[in-house]
């Protein structure tokens, strides 16, 4: 009877030692415990391309710029800014929205969609455009390209 008192005491004290000091694993400390990396979705993107109709780039033709493939895994992008280096800044919506309704069907203002934007150079230079798109729960990026508008032959 003895014996098992002993065995039991023995068992109580183990037990109690591994529930207040931790189980002791080989390589894992009991003081700092393993925590599981969870891996951080892609931040927002801002992304754009640009094309013009005349090859190479010249003065007063359009360039269209397309931020569409733009992204973010948090939310929504809800607004941005494009800047063009001759002083000129687009800002907006990044989609449509209702502007007006008539009879009783919504009317959708394309101007408030700043996704894609057109722009004239009216000087021969080498120009920076950045995008800057936010998103609903407040991330931004921004994204600058080089634009080389040339004399029209």
């Amino acid at each position: 009877m003895k014996k098992r008192g002993i065995i039991a005491a023995i068992a109580i004290v183990a037990v109690i030692g591994l529930v207040l000091g931790g189980c002791m694993l080989p390589g894992v400390d009991p003081v700092d415990p393993i925590i599981p990396v969870v891996p951080t979705p892609n931040p927002i993107a801002a992304i754009f391309d640009y094309y013009c109709v005349e090859s190479p780039i010249q003065t007063d033709s359009w360039v269209y710029f397309d931020g569409t493939d733009s992204s973010s895994p948090d939310g929504e992008i809800v607004w941005c800014r494009w800047e063009f280096d001759d002083e000129t800044v687009v800002e907006g919506a990044w989609v449509m929205m209702v502007s007006s309704w008539e009879n009783g069907l919504e009317v959708w203002n394309k101007e408030s969609d700043k996704r894609e934007v057109r722009h004239r150079y009216a000087d021969v230079d080498v120009y920076t455009v950045t995008l800057t798109v936010w998103d609903g729960v407040g991330n931004s990026d921004s994204m600058t390209r080089t634009v080389r508008v040339r004399e029209v032959p």
